[in-house]
């Protein structure tokens, strides 16, 4: 999602993730997987994570990709480092 998320959101509580990243219209830039979410409401935090984000702009549209980093097995947990992340 694009724009200005609310307050309480900025805080990456809950099921939103706010990112680093802006737009090309330097909106804000946010993940929230209870509206929008895909797989990503599936992941969950490590520090040694074998998924990381991986950003995709075209024009004024932002993706947000989920990629793996490891070779991942049929049923393993998909996890992501938040804090290098978001």
């Amino acid at each position: 999602m694009e724009g200005q998320p609310a307050e309480m959101m900025k805080q990456n509580g809950g099921y939103t993730m706010l990112l680093h990243e802006r737009s090309v219209t330097r909106k804000f830039v946010y993940v929230e997987v209870l509206k929008c979410g895909s797989t990503t409401r599936f992941l969950s935090h490590a520090y040694d994570p074998n998924v990381a984000f991986f950003e995709m702009q075209n024009r004024t549209t932002v993706k947000e990709l989920t990629i793996t980093i490891k070779s991942v097995n049929a049923g393993t947990q998909l996890t992501v480092n938040y804090d290098k992340q978001i």
